[in-house]
């Protein structure tokens, strides 16, 4: 990926991103989504949604002009959900991209994974949204099974183009506004941990961009349960 070809998407509240500058210096455009700041050259009107509201607006923004492909990341150099430095995580990511072998249309760069969905207390609330807002796109829940069971977590990430403009400009523009309507801070984060949980789905969907049968993604999800299980790094949060 040369610099013309990505673009770097952060969400950003209150935290050092300095560390930006290590991409800016060589010629990547980086655009830093600020919560709650109306004098930043991209904002959020309040700090709503986490990082989902700032990836959301960017994408709702900018589909006709997409880079070839996008990182999505959080404001934090160092965290609990990746290992070591993000900028370095950054350079393996853009490292093997300019490797010959082809890389991937969606890469989540986080270490950590999560465990079950279906078990939550708010699966419910989780399932009527997941129908409403995904189901005309990528199909309702139950085909899914348990679909969040050992993959990784925390929503940082390499996207395609091709893989954000496989969906309408619209389903971005609704999850927007829906996520925007929250009204208060705790269930905005709710909200966007369900976003969270599917980006997965949205941008690396087994049936259309892995072309697996019900019965082969049946079986994945079934091995995938069984190493979570085995992985205490596996949590939903």
């Amino acid at each position: 990926m040369n610099q013309t070809n990505v673009t770097f998407v952060v969400s950003r509240y209150n935290r050092d991103t300095s560390w930006v500058q290590n991409l800016t210096n060589i010629g990547y455009r980086v655009c830093i989504y600020e919560h709650g700041d109306p004098n930043a050259a991209y904002n959020i009107p309040t700090n709503i949604g986490k990082e989902s509201s700032a990836y959301l607006k960017f994408i709702a923004d900018h589909y006709k002009y997409l880079t070839p492909y996008i990182f999505f990341i959080h404001d934090e150099d160092t965290a609990w959900h990746h290992s070591g430095h993000i900028i370095d995580l950054i350079n393996n990511e853009l490292r093997k991209s300019n490797s010959k072998q082809k890389y991937p249309k969606f890469v989540n760069i986080n270490s950590r994974c999560t465990a079950s969905i279906t078990g939550l207390n708010n699966f419910p609330t989780i399932r009527s949204w997941f129908d409403k807002y995904l189901g005309p796109y990528i199909g309702k829940h139950d085909k899914y099974l348990d679909w969040t069971y050992g993959h990784k977590c925390c929503a940082q990430m390499v996207v395609s183009r091709d893989r954000i403009k496989q969906h309408p400009q619209k389903m971005y523009v609704d999850l927007y506004n829906w996520i925007m309507k929250t009204q208060t801070i705790e269930k905005s984060e709710e909200n966007a941990r369900y976003l969270e949980w599917t980006w997965k789905l949205i941008f690396d969907n087994p049936f259309k961009n892995r072309n697996m049968t019900t019965k082969q993604y049946k079986l994945d999800r079934e091995q995938a349960e069984e190493k979570a299980r085995k992985n205490t790094k596996c949590r939903i949060i």
